[in-house]
């Protein structure tokens, strides 16, 4: 089944970022029970849109993510308070086009350990669309390469976000 799952996102023609995905079909695809997605969810690692019936749809980009996070915590070891940590770590004023004045009044740089998609008061307060064609929300599906990221963004400001994203292993 999660086969089919996979097939008809590449055959369906939807974008990466477009909210397809039902809890059930997502968690079939990542081969992990939905409660475990709830958690993702309540730790702020996932966001997905939630429609007016309460439906919650992910996307590709969510599923993508998620499956890092599953890397993570198999392979690294990590809990999920330290892969929020390492999320909220990711430099997003420096990855995001914002004018200065945005980032002057943004509360995220301030924030250790909180990813910016998670914090309500942020500059570019976003919905749930504007998360998944963020490139700092693509960026958590590169997270095992933190230290990589950050030698990249220090080493040249005006790098790219689908850049970093794009060197998938």
């Amino acid at each position: 089944m999660i086969n089919k799952d996979l097939r008809f996102s590449a055959l369906s023609g939807h974008s990466a970022d477009a909210p397809v995905y039902t809890i059930g079909v997502a968690a079939r695809m990542l081969g992990i029970p939905i409660t475990i997605i709830r958690e993702y969810e309540s730790w702020g690692l996932t966001r997905p849109c939630v429609t007016e019936t309460g439906r919650r749809l992910f996307s590709d980009v969510d599923i993508r993510n998620m499956r890092e996070i599953r890397r993570l915590q198999r392979e690294a070891r990590l809990n999920l308070a330290s892969i929020r940590f390492l999320a909220g770590c990711l430099p997003c004023w420096l990855l995001k086009p914002c004018s200065p004045e945005e980032r002057e009044k943004c509360p995220v740089p301030s924030r250790a350990g909180v990813p910016c998609w998670d914090s309500k008061d942020s500059a570019c307060s976003p919905s749930c669309e504007d998360c998944r064609t963020c490139g700092v929300y693509q960026m958590l599906a590169s997270l095992r390469r933190f230290k990589e990221l950050l030698w990249m963004i220090s080493k040249d400001h005006s790098i790219s976000v689908g850049e970093l994203v794009s060197k998938e292993d």
